[in-house]
Protein backbone atom coordinates (compact mmCIF):
# COMPACT_ATOMS: atom_id res chain seq x y z
CA UNK A 1 0.00 0.00 0.00
CA UNK A 2 1.11 3.52 -0.69
CA UNK A 3 0.75 6.51 1.58
CA UNK A 4 -2.10 8.74 0.41
CA UNK A 5 -0.49 11.97 1.74
CA UNK A 6 2.75 11.12 -0.08
CA UNK A 7 0.79 10.34 -3.26
CA UNK A 8 -1.07 13.67 -3.07
CA UNK A 9 2.18 15.51 -2.39
CA UNK A 10 3.76 14.01 -5.51
CA UNK A 11 0.62 14.63 -7.57
CA UNK A 12 0.44 18.29 -6.59
CA UNK A 13 4.13 18.74 -7.43
CA UNK A 14 3.21 18.39 -11.10
CA UNK A 15 0.81 21.36 -11.11
CA UNK A 16 3.67 23.69 -12.08
CA UNK A 17 3.59 22.00 -15.49
CA UNK A 18 0.14 23.52 -16.17
CA UNK A 19 1.30 27.17 -16.39
CA UNK A 20 4.22 26.01 -18.54
CA UNK A 21 1.78 24.38 -20.97
CA UNK A 22 -0.28 27.56 -21.19
CA UNK A 23 2.81 29.71 -21.80
CA UNK A 24 3.99 27.35 -24.55
CA UNK A 25 0.71 27.57 -26.44
CA UNK A 26 0.08 31.34 -26.06
CA UNK A 27 2.25 32.38 -29.05
CA UNK A 28 0.95 29.47 -31.15
CA UNK A 29 -2.67 30.55 -31.59
CA UNK A 30 -2.54 30.51 -35.41
CA UNK A 31 -0.44 27.35 -35.54
CA UNK A 32 -2.94 24.99 -33.91
CA UNK A 33 -3.91 21.91 -35.90
CA UNK A 34 -6.98 21.26 -33.75
CA UNK A 35 -9.62 23.54 -32.21
CA UNK A 36 -8.58 24.91 -28.78
CA UNK A 37 -11.34 23.07 -26.92
CA UNK A 38 -10.22 19.72 -28.35
CA UNK A 39 -6.65 20.55 -27.42
CA UNK A 40 -7.64 21.34 -23.82
CA UNK A 41 -9.51 18.03 -23.54
CA UNK A 42 -6.52 16.15 -24.98
CA UNK A 43 -3.99 17.81 -22.66
CA UNK A 44 -6.11 17.41 -19.53
CA UNK A 45 -7.00 13.81 -20.36
CA UNK A 46 -3.47 12.66 -21.15
CA UNK A 47 -1.70 14.44 -18.33
CA UNK A 48 -4.26 13.76 -15.62
CA UNK A 49 -3.53 10.09 -16.15
CA UNK A 50 0.21 10.71 -16.59
CA UNK A 51 0.53 12.78 -13.41
CA UNK A 52 -1.37 10.21 -11.37
CA UNK A 53 0.65 7.32 -12.79
CA UNK A 54 4.00 9.04 -12.20
CA UNK A 55 3.01 9.98 -8.64
CA UNK A 56 1.95 6.40 -7.93
CA UNK A 57 5.20 4.97 -9.32
CA UNK A 58 7.31 7.50 -7.40
CA UNK A 59 5.68 6.67 -4.06
CA UNK A 60 5.49 2.92 -4.68
CA UNK A 61 9.12 2.46 -5.70
CA UNK A 62 10.58 5.41 -3.82
CA UNK A 63 11.98 6.80 -7.05
CA UNK A 64 13.54 10.19 -7.64
CA UNK A 65 10.63 12.29 -8.86
CA UNK A 66 12.94 14.46 -10.98
CA UNK A 67 13.50 11.66 -13.52
CA UNK A 68 9.78 11.11 -14.06
CA UNK A 69 9.23 14.87 -14.17
CA UNK A 70 11.68 15.18 -17.09
CA UNK A 71 9.95 12.28 -18.86
CA UNK A 72 6.63 14.08 -18.45
CA UNK A 73 8.13 17.19 -20.06
CA UNK A 74 9.44 15.11 -22.96
CA UNK A 75 5.96 13.65 -23.44
CA UNK A 76 4.48 17.13 -23.42
CA UNK A 77 7.00 18.32 -26.01
CA UNK A 78 6.07 15.47 -28.35
CA UNK A 79 2.37 16.27 -28.02
CA UNK A 80 3.18 19.97 -28.35
CA UNK A 81 4.94 19.47 -31.69
CA UNK A 82 2.24 17.11 -32.93
CA UNK A 83 -0.55 19.62 -32.35
CA UNK A 84 1.10 22.55 -34.16
CA UNK A 85 1.92 23.57 -37.72
CA UNK A 86 5.05 25.39 -36.55
CA UNK A 87 8.34 23.74 -37.45
CA UNK A 88 10.29 21.76 -34.86
CA UNK A 89 12.92 24.47 -34.40
CA UNK A 90 10.27 27.00 -33.41
CA UNK A 91 8.53 24.55 -31.07
CA UNK A 92 11.81 23.60 -29.40
CA UNK A 93 12.87 27.21 -28.89
CA UNK A 94 9.56 28.19 -27.29
CA UNK A 95 9.51 25.03 -25.18
CA UNK A 96 13.06 25.48 -23.84
CA UNK A 97 12.44 29.18 -23.17
CA UNK A 98 9.30 28.46 -21.17
CA UNK A 99 11.06 25.68 -19.23
CA UNK A 100 13.81 28.13 -18.30
CA UNK A 101 11.24 30.71 -17.15
CA UNK A 102 9.37 28.14 -15.10
CA UNK A 103 12.70 27.01 -13.63
CA UNK A 104 13.13 30.46 -12.11
CA UNK A 105 9.49 30.37 -10.98
CA UNK A 106 10.16 27.06 -9.23
CA UNK A 107 13.28 28.50 -7.59
CA UNK A 108 11.36 31.52 -6.29
CA UNK A 109 8.64 29.17 -5.02
CA UNK A 110 11.31 27.26 -3.07
CA UNK A 111 12.54 30.55 -1.62
CA UNK A 112 9.04 31.45 -0.50
CA UNK A 113 8.67 28.02 1.09
CA UNK A 114 11.92 28.50 3.02
CA UNK A 115 10.74 31.89 4.31
CA UNK A 116 7.18 30.99 5.28
CA UNK A 117 7.95 27.46 6.47
CA UNK A 118 11.26 27.51 8.35
CA UNK A 119 10.89 23.85 9.28
CA UNK A 120 11.38 22.76 5.65
CA UNK A 121 14.85 21.72 4.47
CA UNK A 122 14.52 21.91 0.66
CA UNK A 123 15.47 18.25 0.21
CA UNK A 124 12.06 17.51 -1.34
CA UNK A 125 9.21 19.36 -2.98
CA UNK A 126 6.42 20.20 -0.54
CA UNK A 127 2.77 20.90 -1.21
CA UNK A 128 3.25 24.51 -0.18
CA UNK A 129 6.15 25.10 -2.61
CA UNK A 130 4.13 23.46 -5.41
CA UNK A 131 1.20 25.78 -4.73
CA UNK A 132 3.54 28.78 -4.57
CA UNK A 133 4.94 27.71 -7.93
CA UNK A 134 1.43 27.41 -9.36
CA UNK A 135 0.54 30.87 -8.07
CA UNK A 136 3.71 32.45 -9.45
CA UNK A 137 3.13 30.66 -12.76
CA UNK A 138 -0.36 32.17 -12.99
CA UNK A 139 1.10 35.61 -12.24
CA UNK A 140 3.68 35.09 -14.98
CA UNK A 141 0.92 34.15 -17.42
CA UNK A 142 -0.92 37.33 -16.50
CA UNK A 143 2.19 39.43 -17.10
CA UNK A 144 3.23 37.81 -20.38
CA UNK A 145 -0.06 36.72 -21.97
CA UNK A 146 -0.69 39.87 -24.02
CA UNK A 147 2.96 40.09 -25.06
CA UNK A 148 3.12 36.46 -26.16
CA UNK A 149 -0.20 36.56 -28.00
CA UNK A 150 0.58 39.78 -29.86
CA UNK A 151 4.33 39.80 -30.41
CA UNK A 152 5.24 36.15 -29.82
CA UNK A 153 2.66 34.91 -32.33
CA UNK A 154 3.86 37.51 -34.85
CA UNK A 155 7.39 36.20 -34.48
CA UNK A 156 6.32 32.57 -34.90
CA UNK A 157 3.95 33.25 -37.79
CA UNK A 158 6.26 35.43 -39.85
CA UNK A 159 9.72 34.02 -39.19
CA UNK A 160 10.48 30.38 -40.00
CA UNK A 161 14.24 30.31 -40.55
CA UNK A 162 15.32 27.21 -38.66
CA UNK A 163 18.98 28.20 -38.34
CA UNK A 164 18.14 31.35 -36.37
CA UNK A 165 15.60 29.57 -34.18
CA UNK A 166 18.17 26.85 -33.43
CA UNK A 167 20.74 29.45 -32.37
CA UNK A 168 18.15 31.02 -30.07
CA UNK A 169 17.39 27.57 -28.63
CA UNK A 170 21.06 27.13 -27.71
CA UNK A 171 21.03 30.45 -25.85
CA UNK A 172 17.80 29.54 -24.05
CA UNK A 173 19.30 26.18 -23.12
CA UNK A 174 22.00 28.09 -21.24
CA UNK A 175 19.34 29.84 -19.17
CA UNK A 176 17.56 26.52 -18.59
CA UNK A 177 20.77 24.96 -17.29
CA UNK A 178 21.34 28.01 -15.08
CA UNK A 179 17.85 27.74 -13.57
CA UNK A 180 18.28 24.01 -12.86
CA UNK A 181 21.81 24.28 -11.49
CA UNK A 182 20.84 27.09 -9.10
CA UNK A 183 17.85 25.27 -7.65
CA UNK A 184 18.03 25.57 -3.83
CA UNK A 185 18.35 22.00 -2.58
CA UNK A 186 19.33 23.05 0.93
CA UNK A 187 17.52 25.94 2.60
CA UNK A 188 20.10 26.30 5.36
CA UNK A 189 22.45 28.47 3.33
CA UNK A 190 19.50 30.70 2.34
CA UNK A 191 18.79 31.30 6.01
CA UNK A 192 22.44 32.13 6.66
CA UNK A 193 22.26 35.48 4.91
CA UNK A 194 22.48 34.39 1.28
CA UNK A 195 18.77 34.90 0.57
CA UNK A 196 19.03 38.49 -0.84
CA UNK A 197 22.00 37.55 -3.03
CA UNK A 198 20.24 34.42 -4.31
CA UNK A 199 17.02 36.30 -5.12
CA UNK A 200 18.96 39.04 -6.87
CA UNK A 201 20.85 36.47 -8.95
CA UNK A 202 17.64 34.72 -10.02
CA UNK A 203 16.00 38.03 -10.86
CA UNK A 204 18.97 39.16 -12.96
CA UNK A 205 18.96 35.88 -14.90
CA UNK A 206 15.23 36.18 -15.48
CA UNK A 207 15.53 39.77 -16.73
CA UNK A 208 18.45 38.80 -18.97
CA UNK A 209 16.43 36.01 -20.56
CA UNK A 210 13.44 38.27 -21.20
CA UNK A 211 15.73 41.02 -22.53
CA UNK A 212 17.37 38.56 -24.90
CA UNK A 213 14.00 37.61 -26.33
CA UNK A 214 13.10 41.28 -26.78
CA UNK A 215 16.39 41.75 -28.64
CA UNK A 216 15.65 38.64 -30.72
CA UNK A 217 12.22 39.98 -31.66
CA UNK A 218 13.53 43.43 -32.62
CA UNK A 219 16.38 41.93 -34.64
CA UNK A 220 14.07 39.59 -36.55
CA UNK A 221 11.61 42.38 -37.28
CA UNK A 222 14.47 44.56 -38.56
CA UNK A 223 15.72 41.72 -40.76
CA UNK A 224 12.25 41.20 -42.17
CA UNK A 225 11.79 44.90 -42.81
CA UNK A 226 15.09 45.00 -44.72
CA UNK A 227 14.14 41.91 -46.72
CA UNK A 228 10.70 43.36 -47.49
CA UNK A 229 12.33 46.56 -48.67
CA UNK A 230 14.75 44.61 -50.84
CA UNK A 231 11.88 42.66 -52.39
CA UNK A 232 9.90 45.87 -52.89
CA UNK A 233 12.81 47.53 -54.69
CA UNK A 234 13.31 44.48 -56.87
CA UNK A 235 9.61 44.35 -57.68
CA UNK A 236 9.54 48.07 -58.48
CA UNK A 237 12.50 47.58 -60.80
CA UNK A 238 10.66 44.80 -62.61
CA UNK A 239 7.48 46.88 -62.84
CA UNK A 240 9.48 49.84 -64.14
CA UNK A 241 10.99 47.64 -66.87
CA UNK A 242 7.56 46.36 -67.85
CA UNK A 243 6.22 49.92 -67.97
CA UNK A 244 9.14 51.05 -70.15
CA UNK A 245 8.54 48.15 -72.54
CA UNK A 246 4.87 49.06 -72.80
CA UNK A 247 5.71 52.72 -73.38
CA UNK A 248 8.18 51.81 -76.11
CA UNK A 249 5.58 49.60 -77.78
CA UNK A 250 2.98 52.37 -77.64
CA UNK A 251 5.45 54.90 -79.07
CA UNK A 252 6.37 52.62 -81.97
CA UNK A 253 2.75 51.82 -82.80
CA UNK A 254 1.88 55.52 -82.55
CA UNK A 255 4.61 56.33 -85.08
CA UNK A 256 3.38 53.64 -87.45
CA UNK A 257 -0.20 54.88 -87.16
CA UNK A 258 1.04 58.36 -88.02
CA UNK A 259 2.84 57.02 -91.13
CA UNK A 260 0.04 54.65 -92.11
CA UNK A 261 -1.57 57.10 -94.57
CA UNK A 262 1.68 57.39 -96.51
CA UNK A 263 2.08 53.61 -96.43
CA UNK A 264 -1.41 53.08 -97.91
CA UNK A 265 -0.73 55.61 -100.67
CA UNK A 266 2.53 53.88 -101.56
CA UNK A 267 0.79 50.48 -101.64
CA UNK A 268 -2.01 51.88 -103.86
CA UNK A 269 0.52 53.32 -106.29
CA UNK A 270 2.31 49.97 -106.60
CA UNK A 271 -1.02 48.15 -107.06
CA UNK A 272 -2.26 50.62 -109.71
CA UNK A 273 1.01 50.24 -111.59
CA UNK A 274 0.66 46.43 -111.52
CA UNK A 275 3.98 46.02 -109.75
CA UNK A 276 2.92 43.00 -107.74
CA UNK A 277 6.42 41.81 -106.88
CA UNK A 278 7.39 45.25 -105.59
CA UNK A 279 4.11 45.39 -103.62
CA UNK A 280 4.78 41.98 -102.09
CA UNK A 281 8.32 43.00 -101.12
CA UNK A 282 7.00 46.25 -99.66
CA UNK A 283 4.44 44.38 -97.53
CA UNK A 284 7.04 41.88 -96.30
CA UNK A 285 9.31 44.70 -95.22
CA UNK A 286 6.41 46.48 -93.54
CA UNK A 287 5.46 43.34 -91.58
CA UNK A 288 9.08 42.92 -90.45
CA UNK A 289 9.13 46.50 -89.18
CA UNK A 290 5.93 46.07 -87.12
CA UNK A 291 6.67 46.57 -83.39
CA UNK A 292 6.35 43.50 -81.20
CA UNK A 293 4.95 43.63 -77.70
CA UNK A 294 7.27 41.56 -75.48
CA UNK A 295 5.03 42.05 -72.42
CA UNK A 296 2.87 38.99 -71.74
CA UNK A 297 -0.07 38.80 -69.37
CA UNK A 298 0.59 35.46 -67.71
CA UNK A 299 -2.04 35.92 -64.99
CA UNK A 300 -4.25 38.51 -63.32
CA UNK A 301 -1.57 39.78 -60.93
CA UNK A 302 0.32 42.81 -62.21
CA UNK A 303 3.20 42.17 -59.79
CA UNK A 304 3.58 38.53 -60.79
CA UNK A 305 3.37 39.51 -64.48
CA UNK A 306 6.13 42.05 -63.92
CA UNK A 307 8.34 39.41 -62.29
CA UNK A 308 7.72 36.82 -65.02
CA UNK A 309 8.21 39.31 -67.85
CA UNK A 310 11.44 40.54 -66.29
CA UNK A 311 12.81 36.99 -66.11
CA UNK A 312 11.43 36.13 -69.56
CA UNK A 313 13.41 38.99 -71.10
CA UNK A 314 16.54 37.74 -69.35
CA UNK A 315 15.84 34.26 -70.75
CA UNK A 316 15.50 35.62 -74.28
CA UNK A 317 18.70 37.61 -73.95
CA UNK A 318 20.58 34.51 -72.76
CA UNK A 319 18.90 32.16 -75.27
CA UNK A 320 17.22 30.09 -72.54
CA UNK A 321 14.19 28.12 -73.70
CA UNK A 322 11.12 28.67 -71.55
CA UNK A 323 8.35 26.12 -71.04
CA UNK A 324 5.93 27.91 -68.76
CA UNK A 325 2.39 26.97 -67.78
CA UNK A 326 0.90 29.65 -65.51
CA UNK A 327 -2.55 29.05 -64.03
CA UNK A 328 -2.60 31.26 -60.96
CA UNK A 329 -5.98 31.12 -59.17
CA UNK A 330 -7.93 34.33 -58.62
CA UNK A 331 -8.17 35.46 -55.95
CA UNK A 332 -4.97 33.97 -54.55
CA UNK A 333 -4.55 33.97 -50.75
CA UNK A 334 -0.78 34.32 -51.11
CA UNK A 335 0.28 37.98 -51.13
CA UNK A 336 1.79 39.28 -54.38
CA UNK A 337 5.04 40.23 -52.69
CA UNK A 338 5.42 36.68 -51.33
CA UNK A 339 4.63 35.10 -54.69
CA UNK A 340 7.22 37.36 -56.28
CA UNK A 341 9.73 36.41 -53.60
CA UNK A 342 9.26 32.73 -54.45
CA UNK A 343 9.20 33.14 -58.22
CA UNK A 344 11.96 35.74 -58.30
CA UNK A 345 14.37 33.58 -56.30
CA UNK A 346 13.48 30.38 -58.17
CA UNK A 347 13.79 31.85 -61.64
CA UNK A 348 16.83 33.94 -60.79
CA UNK A 349 18.62 30.77 -59.65
CA UNK A 350 17.44 28.97 -62.79
CA UNK A 351 18.68 31.68 -65.16
CA UNK A 352 22.03 31.89 -63.38
CA UNK A 353 22.43 28.10 -63.58
CA UNK A 354 21.53 27.96 -67.29
CA UNK A 355 24.01 30.69 -68.22
CA UNK A 356 26.88 28.33 -67.36
CA UNK A 357 25.69 25.79 -69.96
CA UNK A 358 25.95 25.62 -73.76
CA UNK A 359 23.04 27.40 -75.45
CA UNK A 360 21.55 24.12 -76.69
CA UNK A 361 21.13 22.85 -73.12
CA UNK A 362 19.57 25.95 -71.56
CA UNK A 363 15.96 25.46 -70.49
CA UNK A 364 13.59 26.30 -67.63
CA UNK A 365 10.27 24.56 -67.01
CA UNK A 366 7.79 26.34 -64.73
CA UNK A 367 4.28 25.26 -63.80
CA UNK A 368 1.88 27.11 -61.51
CA UNK A 369 -1.41 25.31 -61.01
CA UNK A 370 -3.96 24.09 -58.48
CA UNK A 371 -4.65 20.71 -60.15
CA UNK A 372 -8.29 20.80 -58.95
CA UNK A 373 -7.09 20.53 -55.34
CA UNK A 374 -7.12 23.04 -52.45
CA UNK A 375 -3.37 23.56 -52.93
CA UNK A 376 -1.28 25.87 -55.04
CA UNK A 377 1.59 24.04 -56.72
CA UNK A 378 4.66 25.89 -58.02
CA UNK A 379 7.03 23.49 -59.74
CA UNK A 380 10.22 24.45 -61.54
CA UNK A 381 12.98 22.41 -63.11
CA UNK A 382 15.99 23.85 -64.86
CA UNK A 383 19.20 22.57 -66.40
CA UNK A 384 22.45 23.16 -64.53
CA UNK A 385 26.05 21.97 -64.72
CA UNK A 386 25.52 19.19 -62.16
CA UNK A 387 27.84 20.66 -59.52
CA UNK A 388 26.24 20.86 -56.04
CA UNK A 389 27.42 21.59 -52.52
CA UNK A 390 25.38 20.15 -49.67
CA UNK A 391 25.46 20.07 -45.89
CA UNK A 392 23.26 17.21 -44.79
CA UNK A 393 20.03 17.66 -46.76
CA UNK A 394 20.58 21.39 -47.33
CA UNK A 395 21.91 22.88 -50.55
CA UNK A 396 24.71 25.42 -50.29
CA UNK A 397 25.54 28.09 -52.82
CA UNK A 398 28.15 27.30 -55.45
CA UNK A 399 28.42 30.92 -56.57
CA UNK A 400 31.52 32.84 -55.39
CA UNK A 401 30.37 35.62 -53.09
CA UNK A 402 26.84 34.21 -52.95
CA UNK A 403 24.88 34.18 -49.71
CA UNK A 404 22.87 31.01 -50.34
CA UNK A 405 19.78 32.68 -48.86
CA UNK A 406 17.60 32.24 -51.97
CA UNK A 407 16.43 28.71 -51.18
CA UNK A 408 16.01 29.57 -47.49
CA UNK A 409 13.83 32.55 -48.48
CA UNK A 410 11.70 30.32 -50.71
CA UNK A 411 11.25 27.76 -47.92
CA UNK A 412 10.51 30.39 -45.27
CA UNK A 413 7.89 32.05 -47.51
CA UNK A 414 6.19 28.71 -48.23
CA UNK A 415 6.15 27.81 -44.53
CA UNK A 416 4.68 31.22 -43.74
CA UNK A 417 1.51 29.96 -45.48
CA UNK A 418 1.79 26.50 -43.85
CA UNK A 419 3.16 25.10 -47.10
CA UNK A 420 6.24 23.10 -48.02
CA UNK A 421 9.21 23.63 -50.31
CA UNK A 422 11.31 20.72 -51.50
CA UNK A 423 14.55 20.97 -53.47
CA UNK A 424 16.24 18.08 -55.24
CA UNK A 425 18.42 17.30 -58.23
CA UNK A 426 18.84 14.39 -60.59
CA UNK A 427 21.75 14.39 -62.97
CA UNK A 428 21.88 17.88 -64.44
CA UNK A 429 18.30 18.87 -63.62
CA UNK A 430 17.55 20.88 -60.47
CA UNK A 431 13.92 20.90 -59.29
CA UNK A 432 11.90 22.94 -56.84
CA UNK A 433 8.48 21.71 -55.68
CA UNK A 434 6.32 24.06 -53.63
CA UNK A 435 2.91 23.32 -52.17
CA UNK A 436 0.82 25.98 -50.45
CA UNK A 437 -2.70 25.26 -49.13
CA UNK A 438 -5.32 27.61 -50.53
CA UNK A 439 -7.88 27.14 -47.73
CA UNK A 440 -5.83 29.22 -45.29
CA UNK A 441 -8.86 30.65 -43.53
CA UNK A 442 -10.24 27.26 -42.53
Amino acid sequence: MISIPDFLNELISYVIVLPAMVLCYLPMGKQLLTPPWKLVILILGVFSVTFALCSYVTVLWHMDSSLLFYLVMVLFFLIYCGTLRANTSQCLCVFVSVCALMGYVSNFAQVMDSVFHPETTGSSVTISSSLYGLGLGVVLIGLLACVLIRFGSKLVNQFQTRKIWNCMTLLMTGFLIASISTQPLDFSYLRDGFLPFYCATQLVLLILQLSLFVFFYLTVMSMQALEAERQRVRLLRMQEKQFEDQQQYLAETSRMRHDFRHTILAMKSLADAGKNEELSEFLNQYVQDLPTNDVTNYCGSFCVNATLNFVAQSCRQNKIRMYWNIQLPEPCPVADVDLCTILGNMLENGVRACKTLPEADRQIHLTITTMDEPNLYIVQSNAFDGAVRMRGQRYLTTRPGGTGLGLESIQATAEKYHGTARFHHEGKIFSTDIRIPLDLEK
